[in-house]
């Protein structure tokens, strides 16, 4: 049986490159599926970078970084505010995902960065309440990639946008297990 070989991966969706042992199960920085990791034999390419959108196209980029820059606060806030160490090294690693999409989604639309908009007080919410903040807002970010891939059907866009669903769809299936662990 052969042995892992180490290497280089890149992921197709945010541009970081890895160094693994064998095909990453995730992006360690946006949290991508193994499908966008690829060991570029070329100069590696990032979805949907080179390419010009329309007007309606980009105000709904706009919405969706200003989404992930609140979502990513929103994890920051529950990560301070969170009393179980788990919690505090779960939300930390989630908080940075969600700023990377926001990062990522400027890249593609050659946006600035704007700052969060959402500044919420949780600092008298029991660990369990933190907790169950995280899908509602993950369903909203959810709903509204599905809206924006209907606007670029089969177009690399839409790719990263479905990339996007996957992994926040990951995020409401950890805050389920997390919140049979705090019952």
């Amino acid at each position: 049986m052969s042995q892992p070989q180490p290497g280089v991966w890149f992921c197709e969706l945010c541009g970081e490159a890895v160094f693994s042992l064998g095909k990453p199960a995730r992006c360690p920085a946006c949290g991508a599926w193994p499908q966008l990791m690829v060991q570029p034999t070329a100069p590696p390419r990032v979805l949907a970078r080179d390419q010009v959108y329309d007007p309606e196209v980009v105000s709904g980029a706009q919405r969706m970084i200003v989404q992930e820059l609140d979502t990513s606060e929103l994890y920051s806030r529950v990560q301070a505010s969170a009393t179980a160490p788990l919690l505090r090294v779960t939300f930390r690693s989630l908080q940075r995902i969600e700023g990377r999409h926001a990062t990522l989604l400027c890249a593609i639309f050659k946006l600035k960065r704007p700052a969060p908009t959402l500044r919420p007080d949780l600092s008298a919410l029991s660990d369990r309440e933190l907790i169950e903040l995280i899908r509602p807002r993950e369903d909203e970010t959810i709903v509204m990639y599905q809206q924006e891939i209907a606007k670029v059907p089969g177009t690399e866009l839409a790719t990263v946008y479905q990339a996007l669903i996957d992994i926040e769809q990951d995020h409401n299936a950890l805050s389920a297990r997390l919140l049979g662990m705090f019952s």
